[in-house]
């Protein structure tokens, strides 16, 4: 899964939570925070010598969300470790993601989301960000814009 298509799935995933989150709690203040495991293979193109190859991706997600009359902010935190499936380079994993915002028809939450895959040693090195924006349709559908996205990967 490359780093954008994980954005645009992380997009959507928060918009449907955000909706949840303020129909389910609406008029009260509430706080949730949840550390999961999470595993996952993404495709890093600058890996193994510029190459490109797979990584076996592990680690714990941390998921807070808090919600009140103003509105819900989530944000999404993991931290892992990769593994290249050709040439067994080690990567630290990191991602964040931020959104916060109404929900509401025609409401429109924002957020920005950042992944890091940084090679041990002389291991290749991916930075992406993207800022988007989820707007919640009438029909209940949503929409997601992505406004700035920026990748840069540099092999060893």
């Amino acid at each position: 899964m490359s780093p954008r298509t994980r954005t645009v799935i992380t997009m959507t995933l928060l918009g449907i939570l955000l909706c949840g989150a303020s129909a389910a709690h609406a008029g009260s203040t509430v706080m949730d925070s949840s550390w999961r495991p999470y595993s996952y293979l993404v495709y890093v193109g600058c890996a193994n010598g510029g190459l490109g190859e797979s990584l076996a991706v592990t680690g714990t997600t941390h998921f807070v969300t808090r919600t009140t009359t103003d509105g819900t902010m989530i944000a999404i935190t993991f931290n892992g470790t990769g593994v290249g499936a050709e040439s067994g380079d080690t990567y630290a994993a990191r991602f964040a993601t931020k959104t916060q915002g109404q929900v509401g028809p025609s409401e429109v939450a924002s957020g920005s989301d950042t992944v890091l895959y940084l090679g041990q040693g002389n291991g290749a090195k991916l930075i992406a960000h993207s800022v988007f924006h989820i707007t919640r349709l009438s029909d209940g559908s949503f929409a997601v814009s992505l406004s700035t996205f920026r990748e840069t990967c540099r092999p060893t």
